[in-house]
């Protein structure tokens, strides 16, 4: 149950950071690039690191909980 709770969690995280930042992040790139594809690749990359680091992070907690459970 915890991984469900877990990546609706993420979910709900990623969808409320793409509603506040996702405008902000593709007039910025458009603005320094004046592509409106590399726009969406930088906003879309951006999105991507957002989700591999939260995952690293979970992993790293997870196995924290692990030490304290031994």
């Amino acid at each position: 149950m915890p991984d469900v709770f877990i990546t609706s969690n993420l979910s709900s995280i990623m969808n409320n950071w793409v509603e506040l930042y996702a405008d902000s992040l593709y007039s910025w790139a458009f603005h320094k690039t004046s592509s409106k594809e590399t726009a969406e690749d930088f906003v879309k990359e951006t999105f991507l690191a957002a989700v591999q680091s939260f995952e690293n992070i979970r992993v790293k907690a997870i196995r924290k909980c692990g030490y304290f459970q031994s």
